[in-house]
């Protein structure tokens, strides 16, 4: 587990808010904690981090990457293009 895990991309830094190792479906869990709505950003830079995380760290057995974003408001018109984006992932609100 870390806490604010900093990743470089072309000379630039991100951080994921929190990183697990789940050991039972054997996956990363990136958690991005987020105090306001739902932003469009959040979702481009969430899934700029699992691409990283998927290329850097992952290893052959372990199962896809997990992003979650955690949110105090939702935003319905951004969920609504990113469910048509993303079919198959999960949301919560």
């Amino acid at each position: 587990m870390a806490r604010q895990r900093r990743i470089t991309l072309g000379g630039e830094h991100f951080y994921v808010d929190l990183v697990f190792y789940n050991y039972l479906p054997k996956c990363f869990v990136l958690i991005d904690l987020n105090l306001g709505k739902l932003l469009h950003l959040a979702n481009v830079l969430m899934d700029t981090y699992v691409r990283l995380y998927e290329e850097r760290f992952r290893r052959e057995d372990d199962n896809p990457t997990i992003g979650l974003i955690l949110c105090a408001e939702k935003n319905e018109a951004i969920l609504r293009k990113e469910r048509l984006r993303h079919r198959k992932v999960l949301r919560l609100s």
